[in-house]
């Protein structure tokens, strides 16, 4: 058994490949390598967001993380044509039977995202702006401090010396 963290390490490398041969793949001219990773990312993000929620309960079974990764690997090579089976076995028919829900979800989500994320942005642009204002007038106290310090400590030496003239 491998673990979580060592399944993590192997699960961002095979993404991390995944996401140069993307790359790769649109630098070429040809677009049938476009299609086989395109695919790759519909069943691998659909597989990450099932297995995201799932995994509270799923995690506890044996050899979760040694299948997770063979299933990722069998996504992505080639010689299995693993996420295209995945895609036009369950992936495809699934999105199409759903496709009006998902297209009227996201329409009416767009809105309310929208709105939601403006508040979001409004609410850290004031709390940066009130961070900002107390980091000023904290550092304007500390100059007005260390000011008032640099007058005494040059007020000192005059001091002493009244003293002295004092004493004799």
């Amino acid at each position: 058994m491998i673990g979580f963290a060592l399944s993590r390490a192997i699960q961002h490398l095979l993404t991390l490949i995944a996401v140069y041969k993307s790359f790769k793949a649109l630098q070429t001219p040809e677009t049938s390598d476009d299609s086989r990773l395109l695919t790759f990312w519909i069943v691998f993000g659909l597989f990450s967001v099932i297995e995201n929620i799932a995994s509270i309960v799923i995690a506890w079974l044996p050899l979760y993380y040694e299948l997770k990764i063979a299933f990722t690997a069998y996504l992505m090579l080639r010689n299995f044509k693993g996420s295209l089976k995945m895609y036009t076995e369950y992936v495809h028919p699934w999105l199409c039977l759903n496709e009006d829900q998902f297209d009227a979800w996201i329409d009416s989500s767009n809105g309310f995202i929208k709105k939601k994320f403006s508040i979001m942005m409004r609410n850290n642009i004031n709390r940066i702006i009130n961070i900002i204002a107390k980091f000023k007038g904290a550092s304007k106290n500390v100059v007005e401090a260390a000011a008032k310090g640099a007058v005494e400590a040059d007020k000192a030496p005059i001091r002493e010396q009244e003293q002295e003239e004092k004493d004799e």
